[in-house]
C-alpha cells in the first residue's frame, strides 16, 4: 500500500526514474545520478513534484550508491517529503521580507544588533540621519567610540548599555535620551528604544528629539 509519488510502489518497481519526475527535474536528477557513477558523490537536491493527483509536494533528494568489487553498480536515490518543512520556510521567508519592506521604509533610523554586539542591519534612514554605515561601524562597540566621543560620557553608556545584560531573554532595558555625534560632527539628542527579537537579535528605534528638548 505505500505510495510515492502518488503511485503505488509495485507500480514504479523496474520503471525508469524518468518515467516517475517531471520534465523539468529529469535533467537534475539524472547529472545527480551520473555523478555518483562517475566521481561516487552528489550534492544533495531539492525537487518540486506533482503527483497524478495535482498535489504538489516537496522532497529532498539524497545520492548514494551500491559498490561490488569497488566499481559501482547501481545509484540509490533516498527521498525525503519535506512539504511541511519547505512551506514552513517560504512563509518565514516571506515575514522576514515584510518586515524588511518596514524598516526600510520606516521614517525612524532602525538598527538591528546581535547579543555578541555585531550590528547586522542599519535602515536607510540611520544612515541619512547619523551619516554612519554598516561597514563603518559594525559593531556597537564601535558606535561607542563614534557617536560618544568623549571617554566619560562613553564609558557610562558603555557600562548601561552592556549588551552582556540583554542576552537573557525578555531583558528589558528602558528607553534613553543620549547625546549622539553624528559623521559629519554635529550631535543630535537621540530617544532609544529597544525591542529584543526572537532569534537573538536587538532592534533599536532612535527618534530625533533634538529640536523637542530645546523648546
Amino acid at each position: 500500500n505505500r505510495e510515492l509519488f502518488g503511485e503505488k510502489m509495485d507500480d514504479i518497481v523496474n520503471r525508469k526514474i524518468s518515467d516517475l519526475i517531471q520534465p523539468e527535474y529529469q535533467k537534475i536528477v539524472e547529472n545527480g545520478i551520473d555523478q555518483i557513477f562517475s566521481k561516487g558523490n552528489a550534492e544533495n537536491i531539492k525537487v518540486t513534484l506533482l503527483n497524478q493527483m495535482g498535489t504538489k509536494s516537496v522532497y529532498e533528494i539524497r545520492f548514494g550508491f551500491i559498490k561490488s568489487n569497488w566499481e559501482t553498480i547501481a545509484a540509490i536515490l533516498i527521498l525525503t517529503d519535506i512539504t511541511e518543512k519547505s512551506h514552513t520556510e517560504e512563509k518565514l521567508a516571506e515575514s522576514e521580507e515584510r518586515f524588511r519592506i518596514v524598516t526600510d521604509r520606516s521614517p525612524l533610523p532602525i538598527t538591528i544588533v546581535d547579543t555578541d554586539g555585531k550590528f547586522e542591519y542599519f535602515n536607510p534612514k540611520s544612515v541619512e540621519k547619523f551619516g554612519y554605515t554598516l561597514s563603518e561601524i559594525p559593531t556597537i562597540y564601535d558606535w561607542f567610540e563614534k557617536a560618544h566621543p568623549d571617554e566619560n560620557y562613553r564609558q557610562k553608556i558603555s557600562d548601561a548599555w552592556n549588551i552582556s545584560r540583554i542576552k537573557i531573554k525578555n531583558q528589558k532595558i528602558k528607553p534613553s535620551t543620549l547625546k549622539v555625534r553624528c559623521k559629519d560632527g554635529t550631535f543630535l539628542t537621540i530617544l532609544f528604544k529597544m525591542v529584543y527579537l526572537d532569534n537573538n537579535r536587538i532592534l533599536f528605534t532612535q527618534e530625533d528629539i533634538t529640536e523637542l528638548v530645546k523648546t
